[in-house]
């Protein structure tokens, strides 16, 4: 093999071809975008819980409901604070935390990409 040949097989693995920029952009947006969506989901998660909670406790509050209107919204109440409690706060977390990371990765991802390439081509050369 030429010695151009393998220069040019060398730059396409390290991926320091001018092609490859586009796509370290696009994996930034994507990672970024699915981190937003996910702290977005955890945190409408969050909320929404707690909204119906209110809106249950408001609810009991009200004098005009039967004994049997009561009896329905407290066990509904108890439900969705139970509810809350074992399934949704932690799938809320989770996702949460996930958003984070993923965001996190991605910025460190884009401040920390720019040395590596530095860094692969300059032991490119010296080989």
């Amino acid at each position: 093999m030429s010695r151009q040949s393998s220069l040019t097989w060398t730059k396409l693995l390290d991926g320091s071809t001018e092609m490859s920029k586009p796509k370290r952009k696009r994996a930034f947006k994507v990672s970024l975008s699915i981190g937003i969506l996910l702290l977005a989901t955890g945190v409408a998660l969050w909320l929404y819980t707690d909204w119906v909670i209110k809106n249950h406790e408001q609810m009991l509050n009200n004098s005009d409901l039967t004994s049997q209107q009561r009896d329905a919204w407290q066990g509904s109440l108890e439900w969705w604070t139970d509810t809350k409690r074992k399934y949704y706060n932690p799938i809320s977390v989770i996702l949460i935390a996930a958003g984070l990371s993923t965001i996190e990765c991605a910025i460190i991802y884009a401040i920390v990409q720019p040395k590596q390439k530095v860094e692969a081509s300059l032991t490119s050369v010296k080989t």
